[in-house]
């Protein structure tokens, strides 16, 4: 044998050990070896078609999916095929201007490690935005004080309808439990109802509504009017009215009237207590509904929603004023879960902690568990919607005479986080975005100030910084869950899962809030 091939032969296996090919069969080898099997192998193999590291960044004006590593052409049909997505063409195909969106710069990230808690509701968003038929995406937020009156809420629904379709305003108490009790962009008017609640529960039952308030009468002083607006570009018109209530024995009727013309009269007796939905079509355009007890025996409403056919979003703001996550235990379970049903989510918010920072003495182990009960609530009621826990804003207390963050705020939005993610829910930490620490008493301090006086709400222009905050993470979260499922089909692989959180940004203090002349006719806070 000539010495050329023997030569040849010989630097064969050594060329197989030592190719890249090879080279990555060892690595997966020793990646299962340390991960002790731990994981299924075909998950581990799904996984090597990302870089562990990979990740979306907006660090330029040319946002992009990661780099992925260079394939060589001999090597390509021994490996799974490289992608690489553009956020600006997921941008694109979704119809945003980053740049005119504010995308670009400070951006606080929904923190989401699976990569799956917020899918839902991003997946209803895109069919909403590629307008197919009655795309309609809804979200039930629930908070303290500063969903009772709209303000963070409203403007969050008001940039998001801005651009993704108005699809009705939501959800409405039947009436006032606290006389702040507001929602942006509606006409309401109530009477007078006996109000039973779980603020202040009159029956150990729990029989209470979506918003955790029922609504006793029996005559026509019993009564309440949602409508429509002209004085803004929201809230315009509706197609679609329901009233909620409470079926049970013994219950008398209501009359539903639409634009003061008799509609039905329903009622509300039945042999098993359960939620009763009553729906009114109309042409849609600008419209007034209205709901009175009929005098025949007693009527428990929950509320009213305005909807429109769509495409087009609905935000439901359900605010519990002095309410804590726990609160929400002393609804009637089954009846929660019917209510959360019918309403349809594909995105549920949890927004508490401005009171639970006053329970100093109650375990951060308690509080932890107290958020763990609600989740599995909420997810065993409605399983197919998104999850996320928004922590409260900061607080300023005195310390050595000086304003400074009160201590427990930290404590809280860290037991917060924990229990989020243990449910498998996302999570918004409200605090850093509007700064971290010290950062109510910066507002307090700033001209014009950014809280009211008790330097624990954000006033109206605060709650627009924050709404916009809050929006911006939407559309954000949006566009990069768009690039990697662009990533994900294009490689005939499912949606990566991130190894890590997305980069968390600046918080948007000190930059400037996007200021709004203030609404006509919108009551100042009760603080």
């Amino acid at each position: 044998m000539p010495p050329e091939e023997k030569k040849e032969i010989q630097a064969r296996p050594r060329a197989t050990l030592t190719g890249k090919t090879a080279q990555a069969m060892l690595w997966f080898l020793l990646f299962c070896l340390i991960a002790g099997f731990r994981t299924d192998p075909r998950q581990l193999v799904a996984s090597l078609r990302f870089e562990p590291t990979q990740g979306v960044s907006w660090y330029s004006s040319s946002p992009s999916v990661a780099e992925q590593p260079v394939v060589s052409p001999e090597e390509k049909s021994e490996t799974a095929p490289v992608v690489k997505a553009d956020l600006n063409e997921a941008a694109k195909l979704l119809g945003i201007d980053p740049k005119a969106e504010d995308l670009l710069g400070d951006v606080r990230r929904i923190e989401d490690p699976t990569g799956r808690a917020m899918s839902s509701f991003y997946e209803a968003l895109t069919r909403t935005v590629h307008r197919e038929p009655g795309a309609v995406t809804r979200i039930l937020h629930y908070g303290d004080s500063l969903v009772v009156v709209d303000f963070l809420t409203g403007e969050t629904r008001r940039r998001l309808q801005g651009r993704f379709g108005d699809a009705g305003h939501g959800f409405m108490m039947a009436g006032k439990p606290w006389p702040w009790y507001q929602h942006w962009d509606v006409t309401y008017r109530t009477g007078s109802w006996t109000v039973d609640g779980i603020m202040n529960p009159k029956s150990r039952e729990g029989y209470y509504g979506l918003g955790g308030f029922a609504f006793d009468g029996s005559g026509p002083s019993q009564f309440v009017e949602y409508g429509t607006q002209q004085k803004s570009e929201y809230g315009r018109r509706a197609s679609r009215f329901e009233v909620y209530y409470l079926i049970r024995p013994g219950g008398g009727s209501f009359d539903v009237y639409a634009d003061d013309v008799l509609q039905t009269k329903v009622k509300t007796a039945g042999p098993i207590i359960k939620s009763g939905v009553y729906t009114v079509k109309v042409k849609d355009g600008a419209h007034k509904f209205r709901v009175q007890c009929a005098g025949d025996g007693p009527v428990r409403l929950f509320g009213g929603v305005l909807e429109r056919e769509g495409p087009g979003l609905v935000y439901d703001t359900l605010g519990i004023n002095g309410g804590r996550a726990r609160t929400l235990e002393r609804i009637n379970t089954a009846l929660w879960a019917e209510q959360l049903r019918l309403r349809r989510p594909d995105l549920v918010i949890l927004n508490f902690g401005t009171n639970e920072s006053e329970d100093e003495d109650r375990p951060m182990a308690v509080v932890e568990t107290d958020y763990g009960n609600i989740l599995r609530t909420i997810r065993a009621a409605v399983p197919e919607a998104s999850c996320l826990v928004m922590s409260p804003a900061d607080r300023a207390a005195r310390l050595n005479g000086k304003l400074t963050t009160k201590t427990i705020i930290p404590r809280l939005v860290a037991t917060q986080r924990r229990a989020a993610l243990k449910a498998g829910c996302a999570f918004y930490d409200t605090y850093q975005a509007m700064g971290g620490h010290g950062s109510m008493a910066r507002w307090y301090e700033n001209k014009p100030r950014l809280c009211a006086g008790d330097m624990t709400h954000p006033n109206r222009l605060g709650a627009d910084l924050l709404g916009g905050g809050l929006y911006r993470s939407f559309v954000t979260g949006l566009i990069e869950y768009a690039g990697l499922t662009m990533q994900a089909k294009a490689a005939g692989a499912p949606l990566p899962v991130p190894t890590e959180p997305l980069t968390l940004y600046a918080p948007l203090w000190p930059a400037q809030p996007e200021w709004h002349p203030p609404l006509p006719e919108q009551p100042r806070l009760p603080f």
